[in-house]
């Protein structure tokens, strides 16, 4: 039981506990060009009209239309978020709870990655495990999930792994391993896909 209190699990469910508490309250702000709202108007487009700027070309070239598809919202935002919600708006429907349910989710992954992270800087668990603990109970991480600005953390799924990647290369290269280019390679897709959230 120690051992699973103390790992990603226990440091998952005391996120979940603490991100339901209060989960009904007010919150939620959304407007057209939050990626959640992309994906409702990629649900129901006919009933739910697209806010988004002319320079979504990537839907240009592939249709010929401007908006089939979301790729952006903007040149700063992407909407990768709209594509990972729409899997669980079709299956359980768009509503209030299921935009928070899906948020709680990216906060998961989030603290996964974290840990692991921290495991590779602190090389302790411990360490890591407070380090985490630390970031779950900061009310702005806690409460960031159920506003928009959500959008701001979001890059980090993809920014964590790969900070892991190349800092467990450059280590290993440190301990006298060759370095695999392959690895920082990806670190860096990865850091740059992180680039292209809000």
């Amino acid at each position: 039981i120690k051992e699973i209190l103390f790992s990603n699990i226990g440091l998952v469910l005391i996120y979940i506990a603490i991100s339901i508490i209060y989960i009904d309250l007010p919150g939620l702000y959304m407007d057209a060009v939050n990626p959640d709202y992309m994906a409702a108007h990629m649900i129901h487009p006919e009933n739910i009209g697209a806010w988004i700027y002319p320079d979504n070309v990537i839907s240009y070239m592939i249709h010929g239309e401007w908006y089939k598809d979301t790729i952006l919202s903007s040149l700063y935002g992407a909407v990768t978020p709209a594509y990972i919600g729409l899997i669980f708006f079709k299956v359980f429907g768009f509503n209030i709870f299921t935009i928070r349910f899906v948020h709680i989710l990216y906060g998961i992954i989030i603290i996964i990655f974290f840990n692991k992270l921290m495991d590779s800087i602190a090389k302790s668990k411990k360490i890591s495990f407070i380090c985490t603990l630390i970031f779950i109970l900061d009310p702005t991480f806690i409460f960031v999930w159920r506003t928009q600005y959500y959008l701001q953390l979001f890059p980090l799924i993809t920014f964590l792994p790969g900070l892991k990647v190349i800092i467990d290369e450059l280590y290993s290269c440190y301990k006298g391993k060759k370095i695999n280019l392959r690895k920082i390679f990806l670190g860096n897709v990865l850091l740059g896909f992180s680039a292209t959230g809000y």
